[in-house]
């Protein structure tokens, strides 16, 4: 997931987890917004009926994935639920945006799978 975000902002289209994509505020808790492109606060979330909320944590580890450098990939550890969940946003955010589907993105599901 953390290669996949890397992806979105070389392809131009990372969703914005800094800050509301709306209005800019910093402000949690956050919701994520696939049509609004990224994190909702809580002024703005009645924006996207859709939004999924978030836990503090959950809308850190994301800004976290996007931000790391993929040689600290080793020093993260994340709970089962929380990747379950990013996976089905990151999922959604890059069938809405990405506008191709990835051989190796099948692949890795595939792979996935084998667990």
């Amino acid at each position: 997931m953390m290669y996949e975000l890397k992806l979105f902002h070389k392809g131009g289209f990372a969703p914005v987890l800094d800050r509301c994509a709306i209005c800019g505020r910093a402000e949690m808790p956050y919701a994520f917004s696939i049509s609004e492109g990224g994190f909702l606060c809580p002024r703005c979330r009645h924006r996207d009926s859709y939004a999924v909320t978030l836990n503090e944590a959950l809308a850190k580890w994301m800004l976290v994935f996007m931000q790391t450098d993929l040689e600290r990939i080793d020093k993260i550890s994340v709970k089962e639920e929380n990747i379950n969940r990013l996976r089905s946003l990151l999922d959604a955010y890059y069938d809405q945006y990405g506008g191709y589907y990835l051989k190796s993105k099948r692949f890795l599901k595939q792979m996935d799978l084998l667990k």
